[in-house]
């Protein structure tokens, strides 16, 4: 089982004119610990996990690939061709990384 979890702190800031605020900032840790593969129950459970986040960095990669998409035309409206065509290009790897997340998510039974 992997326990993912976040400390969030604020880091203080003096800037030159004698100024001082802080911001707050969020970490997230994972932290692995040991399994026991020998059960059938364990691997069930872990093999779940691994569709779960198969399944989210899908999402979240579409989600991604959707907010290029959108830069993508801002840069076209504002004549910037070259800049978009590179965008596009990358947004062709989200789609192509996401087929294969896909692909993996129907080889392990989703």
């Amino acid at each position: 089982m992997h326990d993912y979890h976040e400390h969030k702190h604020a880091h203080e800031h003096t800037h030159s004119d004698g100024s001082v605020h802080s911001h707050a900032h969020v970490h997230e840790h994972g932290h692995e610990h040991d399994h026991n593969h020998a059960h059938t129950g364990a691997a069930a459970g872990e093999r779940e996990e691994v569709k779960a986040l198969l399944n989210y960095m899908l999402s979240h990669n579409r989600h991604h690939a959707e907010e290029l998409l959108g830069l993508s035309e801002r840069l076209r409206g504002l004549g910037m061709e070259t800049a978009a065509k590179s965008m596009d290009e990358a947004i062709s790897y989200y789609k192509k990384g996401n087929e294969l997340l896909e692909k993996a998510l129907a080889d392990i039974g989703e």
